[in-house]
């Protein structure tokens, strides 16, 4: 498997990525464009260019072979995501990486409906060596607990 290329995002100013695709829905209700983008780091076949302001989601610019945002959507000027309604994942902070993929110390997650921003919240990067350090698994790993079967009867768990 090949590192996919991420959608790019500026929010306040700054360049962020992410592996969401904010343009799906829209290519699903138009099955008539058909992108192309002969690359293996990009399956979706196009690459996105994106932009919060204002609380709300914009497409700044599309890359393919085959088709340009003016071929779409008869404009250069950024185009309102009204057709998007999901969570946009953010990576902020250091990043770190491994063959199939970049992780990053914390992320921003941004829910939109309808194009618009309508909560956002920034939440750390958990990681498997992270030990619990409160309730009722206190001391264990997370990974353990992630990836480790467990009874949720608390007089006796399996771990």
């Amino acid at each position: 498997m090949t590192t996919q290329s991420p959608e790019c995002f500026i929010y306040r100013g700054e360049n962020l990525y992410s592996h969401c695709e904010p343009l799906k829905p829209f290519l699903e209700q138009n099955p008539e464009i058909n992108l192309y983008y002969p690359s293996s780091t990009n399956w979706r076949n196009y690459q996105g260019y994106w932009e919060i302001k204002d609380n709300k989601l914009y497409l700044k610019n599309i890359e393919c072979l085959n088709y340009t945002l003016n071929d779409i959507f008869k404009t250069n000027e950024p185009v309102f995501a009204d057709w998007f309604i999901g969570e946009i994942s953010l990576g902020i902070g250091n990043s770190t990486y491994d063959e199939y993929s970049t992780y990053y110390e914390n992320y921003l997650l941004i829910n939109i409906d309808k194009g618009i921003v309508t909560d956002k919240k920034i939440i750390k990067r958990s990681l498997d060596n992270y030990k619990m350090t409160f309730g009722k698994y206190k001391g264990t790993y997370i990974g353990k607990l992630l990836y480790s079967n467990f009874t949720s009867d608390s007089s006796s768990s399996t771990i």
